[in-house]
């Protein structure tokens, strides 16, 4: 046995340093401490990531208003048909005349029945006043002096509305008005809708272009029974004064047949 302080052997002379050395490392670094250790260092390398991506973002340059340009949907059409009748098709999906050139027979339209979601959600919304909202369910009313109008950042792209239905529908017809349909000045004020994607529960889902005009534009969705349809915004035309981007009225139809 040595003294505690000791730094030599007594019976053979032999260092005892390297051995306090040993028991030390062995004091200072426990596995606990080993473990502390290592979530902390993952900790700061998540934060620096965090961190390096706001930055990055940050930095990003802002996407043009018209996005994914040249790229064209189907293109609405001007809704010229009665209220609650079905659009007849071409082969090709697009809308065409229901009146018969001359030497030729009509083709009767069927009757539709207008649905009313039981929801409308959006990805965002413009903040009320104390006299006026623009929430989703404004496109649902009826009524063509109120509005959804959303409010991300910049024009609004990616942003969406969607509309569920109480029981699976097979929808046969709709009709968007696009932009904010108040007056020429608002109109043109707000950025309008160029490209919306058109996607449904089922998993279909249609790109369609709407023209820049005051106007119900309608659109052939597909004839699968569907819990719920969502609109999202894919391009814009660029607004006057604002960039948050206006819809006034969509209308669903589903067939009587």
């Amino acid at each position: 046995m040595n003294e505690p302080r000791a730094a030599f052997c007594s019976r053979c002379g032999s260092s005892l340093r390297s051995d306090r050395r040993r028991a030390s490392w062995s004091q200072r670094f426990s596995p606990a401490s080993l473990a502390i250790g290592a979530a902390l260092l993952l900790a700061l390398v998540i934060a620096a990531i965090v961190l390096y991506t706001l930055v990055a973002r940050s930095l990003e340059t802002s996407e043009d208003v018209v996005s994914y340009a040249g790229q064209e949907g189907i293109p609405a059409t001007i809704s010229t048909l009665p209220p609650e009748t079905t659009p007849v098709t071409d082969e090709s999906g697009a809308v065409v005349d229901p009146v018969a050139e001359e030497g030729q027979t009509t083709t009767t339209s069927l009757p539709l029945l207008s649905i009313r979601p039981k929801s409308a959600l959006s990805s965002s919304a413009l903040p009320g006043t104390a006299t006026a909202n623009y929430q989703a369910p404004n496109l649902v009313d009826g009524d063509l002096g109120t509005w959804w109008v959303e409010d991300a950042d910049g024009p609004g792209i990616d942003e969406w509305v969607r509309f569920e239905f109480a029981h699976p529908v097979a929808l046969a017809r709709i009709d968007i008005a696009n932009g904010l349909q108040l007056e020429d000045t608002s109109f043109t004020a707000n950025p309008r809708v160029r490209l919306v994607s058109v996607e449904y529960s089922s998993g279909a889902s249609q790109l369609v272009e709407l023209q820049d005009v005051q106007d119900f534009q309608m659109i052939v969705p597909t004839t699968e029974a569907v819990e719920w349809v969502r609109l999202v915004i894919v391009s814009v035309y660029p607004g006057d004064e604002s960039e948050n981007t206006s819809l006034t009225e969509v209308r669903l139809y589903e067939s009587t047949d």
